[in-house]
């Protein structure tokens, strides 16, 4: 049977008992693929969610995955490579009908930069969990999950329940869509900040989103509301976090759960707070070097903010450098910690490279700050982020009575090689967590 040619919003899954293969496995298979377009979030580019996690490469490779699972027969194999059909090959009944690989990048091809490179000249694609392997099923994918993971939180913090309870989040697309039904399922008065309408739009048409409102004020008072009677709520505010959250923690509005599910890709997917949405687009392709640099401040206020909100973390164990991914290190390029416990001066070679908001760090300021309980691990050869910078951190630790563990790993460099098997570090800091999560 031909199958017609289709884009966009004209891929839907075969339905009902109509073969379009030359058996149930294929068409199966065909279906799953069809239905990862038929969910996505922009169809015409073949994006399932995430702004970049594409089902196949291109429409030729879509075309060519059709044609090809159309005319198997169950004892071949369809070989894929990141989103490309590469061959088909002879095997048995019982073997895979399909086998792929998707976006594996090793060594000095893996970073951001060279994911984009390839991603730009056809050679790979960015698969997400499940968009490029056709498993997507929509938000309700991980509804189940993200409700299972507030309640967890329920039970070990909240008495078993999130009724008056203020959780904020961030990102309502394919994926993320799902936490604010998956909030108000266990409970809790929830808000979530997205900054693309249309996203909300499609949450409250299938009914993931309550309301939505672009006020903040009227976002705040509803969400406090919603707390304040004990019911469940799942508003969204259609906003940038990185305007919003820093507001809220100045307001002294403190959530009882705060998480994030927006997407930090400084290209594709964070939007500057100084920028509105289309204006973004349009830099994307006028200026992709000056958007990408503003996202990556945006991002990096978006973490500040969600720091400032007190007891954010319980425990935790840094190799290296405390903190998240890029939340006051500048050079993201380069590295990929926050090493928040460095005044900056002996990071570099040269003074005048030094960044500025290094100086500017106030250890004992910032270990004052903490909350919960922190395990350092450093090497002892680390020439990146000298030990004598983590050592004066250890000394603003103990002035302000931090709970904190420091292990120096002898013969260890930046990134802890050369040390210890590394079997030792992991079950230490593994230990660590199960001894102070479990309280």
């Amino acid at each position: 049977m031909n199958i017609p040619v289709r884009r966009g919003t004209e891929v839907k899954a075969g339905r009902g008992t109509e073969l379009r293969c030359k058996g149930w496995r294929q068409e199966a298979i065909l279906r799953l693929l069809e239905n990862n377009i038929e969910n996505a979030e922009a169809p015409d580019n073949l994006v399932v969610y995430m702004s970049i996690a594409r089902a196949a490469r291109d429409w030729s490779s879509f075309d060519r995955i059709v044609a090809t699972l159309a005319k198997m027969r169950e004892d071949e194999t369809l070989i894929m490579q990141s989103g490309k059909p590469i061959g088909v090959f002879p095997g048995q009944a019982t073997t895979p009908l399909v086998i792929m690989a998707n976006g594996n990048l090793v060594g000095d091809w893996s970073g951001e930069e060279s994911r984009r490179k390839l991603d730009d000249m056809g050679l790979t694609v960015y698969p997400g969990m499940t968009a490029a392997a056709w498993q997507y099923i929509g938000s309700q994918g991980i509804l189940q999950g993200t409700y299972e993971t507030f309640m967890a939180a329920a039970r070990q913090h909240f008495g078993g329940t999130l009724a008056g309870r203020l959780l904020l989040t961030s990102g309502c697309g394919g994926m993320s869509g799902a936490q604010p039904l998956a909030g108000k399922l266990a409970g809790a008065s929830t808000l979530v900040i997205e900054v693309d309408q249309a996203r909300i739009d499609r949450r409250i048409a299938s009914g993931y989103c309550d309301a939505t409102t672009s006020n903040l004020d009227e976002a705040v008072a509803r969400w406090q509301a919603a707390h304040d009677a004990k019911q469940p709520l799942a508003l969204a505010l259609c906003a940038n976090s990185a305007a919003v959250l820093p507001e809220l923690a100045r307001r002294g509005i403190v959530p009882d759960i705060v998480t994030d599910q927006t997407f930090p890709d400084p290209l594709k997917g964070y939007v500057p707070a100084e920028l509105t949405l289309e204006q973004a687009r349009a830099m994307r392709q006028d200026d992709p070097a000056r958007l990408m640099a503003l996202a990556r401040q945006s991002v990096a206020t978006h973490v500040r903010a969600m720091l400032d909100f007190p007891e954010f973390f319980k425990a935790g164990v840094a190799q290296v450098a405390p903190g998240s991914p890029h939340a006051v290190y500048p050079d993201f390029e380069e590295y990929q910690g926050v090493p928040v416990y460095s005044d900056g001066s002996e990071w570099r070679s040269k003074p005048d490279e030094v960044p500025a908001n290094w100086k500017s760090l106030d250890l004992e300021e910032q270990a004052g700050r903490l909350q919960g309980h922190l395990m350092i691990q450093v090497g002892e050869e680390d020439e990146n982020v000298l030990p004598a910078s983590t050592l004066r951190f250890a000394d603003a630790l103990m002035k302000a009575d931090k709970n904190f563990e420091l292990i120096l790993v002898p013969n260890a460099n930046h990134v802890l090689n050369f040390g210890p098997p590394p079997q030792y570090l992991l079950r230490r800091g593994w230990d660590w967590l199960v001894r102070y999560l479990r309280d």
